[in-house]
């Protein structure tokens, strides 16, 4: 049996179903980028809250007085953070 060549109508339909694919291909790219800048961010503010965390032990040892004073600072930035986080989301 000889192959048969596709209608006009069935190139048509083989044609936007391609370009559907291609869609939800590019769709699914993005949203897995988007996905993982995200977690990126995030892993990036808690190791930034980690190291924080590890000088204001250092700034501790040096002058305890200054207890009041990386509070603050680590709470401004927590605070910073979480205000990008909500941009964000």
């Amino acid at each position: 049996m000889l192959p048969v060549k596709p209608t006009n109508q069935e190139s048509i339909v083989l044609q936007n179903a391609n370009q559907f694919k291609l869609e939800v291909a590019r769709d699914l790219s993005k949203q897995i980028t988007l996905s993982q800048r995200d977690s990126l961010l995030i892993q990036d503010a808690l190791n930034k809250v980690n190291d924080l965390s590890t000088l204001e032990q250092e700034i501790l040892k040096l002058n305890p007085q200054a207890s009041q004073r990386t509070n603050f600072l680590i709470a401004c930035f927590c605070a910073s953070i979480a205000e990008r986080l909500k941009g964000e989301y």
